[in-house]
């Protein structure tokens, strides 16, 4: 009787780790949020934080930034742009000489269109 009870325990924990992965494939895991503040001197650099994309948000104005060794571009204020970079490449607001400016990150496993 014993042994059946011990049995019986090791499937529930092995059907409750089971739910738990399949929960997280369907629903996937939940995003980081993070505040940053970054400048023309101070980089934000990217960190996936183990999740599938990392995206940026610029609340206030459009930004000139530079991504170390792929080039600068503009970025839009106000709408979640995914950085489909490499993890530890710098990111700088070329134009933020004096003081930083905000940027808000979510590290997330969804795609946002």
């Amino acid at each position: 009787m014993l042994i059946l009870e011990k049995l019986n325990e090791q499937i529930l924990e092995e059907l409750q780790h089971l739910n738990t992965n399949l929960h997280t494939l369907i629903e996937g895991r939940p995003p980081i949020f993070s505040a940053e503040q970054f400048s023309s001197t101070k980089p934000y650099i990217i960190d996936y934080k183990e999740r599938k994309h990392v995206y940026i948000w610029l609340p206030s104005s459009a930004l000139a930034l530079s991504f170390e060794d792929y080039g600068s571009g503009t970025v839009q204020a106000q709408v979640w742009t995914n950085l489909g970079l490499p993890e530890g490449i710098r990111v700088f607001a070329t134009a933020q000489t004096s003081g930083t400016t905000p940027l808000y990150v979510k590290c997330t496993d969804e795609v946002i269109a």
